[in-house]
């Protein structure tokens, strides 16, 4: 700091060249490549532990991608050229993507709707016995009043064994069309 004309003025300093700015980035090059298994695995035991880190870090790096999506948007070719990238890396990453679509689809292979769906095509339809697709199966209420809710493998999830069972036994078992069937009065339980 220099003093001028009792005022504090801060020193002028001589602006960084080019080559000066290349040394510090080759510096730093190579202090990572010398210590980069450190820095990575101090970086995954951080992302690990800290879930505020992590959030940070996840949200800085979409910040990035679309930052860099929105610089280059406008360039010819760019879509092309990122479709191609996109190729590859599924291309490359194949199994990687499979196991993260499966841990994605929990539901399709939870406990509970195995069950559920397993238990449907065991029983059948009531009126005609189809029981070849399970999705094709529903629960009919006998007694709309005594309805509590809905019978659906996410509710059996959310609500459990007991209370689904509960209302499972309020209801008959029927296909699709025989389900609308019985709603408009062309076909009676009793």
């Amino acid at each position: 700091m220099v003093h001028f004309l009792g005022k504090k003025c801060y020193k002028w300093r001589s602006p960084v060249t080019e080559e000066q700015k290349e040394k510090r980035r080759e510096a730093s090059r190579r202090y990572y490549q010398r210590h980069k298994a450190e820095i990575q695995r101090k970086y995954k035991e951080r992302m690990d532990n800290d879930p505020e880190f992590a959030a940070k870090e996840r949200a800085r790096k979409r910040a990035d991608a679309k930052r860099k999506y929105t610089r280059n948007k406008h360039k010819p070719g760019h879509m092309a050229k990122l479709r191609e990238q996109q190729a590859k890396y599924r291309e490359k990453n194949r199994d990687k993507i499979r196991a993260r679509a499966k841990e994605t689809q929990w539901h399709k292979t939870h406990p509970i709707t195995r069950v559920y769906t397993h238990m449907k095509l065991q029983e059948g339809c009531t009126l005609c016995g189809y029981n070849k697709c399970a999705h094709a199966l529903e629960f009919h209420h006998r007694n709309p009043e005594e309805k509590e809710f809905y019978i659906s493998a996410s509710n059996v999830r959310r609500r459990g064994w007991i209370e689904a069972i509960d209302e499972m036994n309020k209801c008959t078992l029927l296909c699709s069309n025989c389900h609308r069937e019985v709603h408009k009065g062309v076909v009676n339980l009793d």
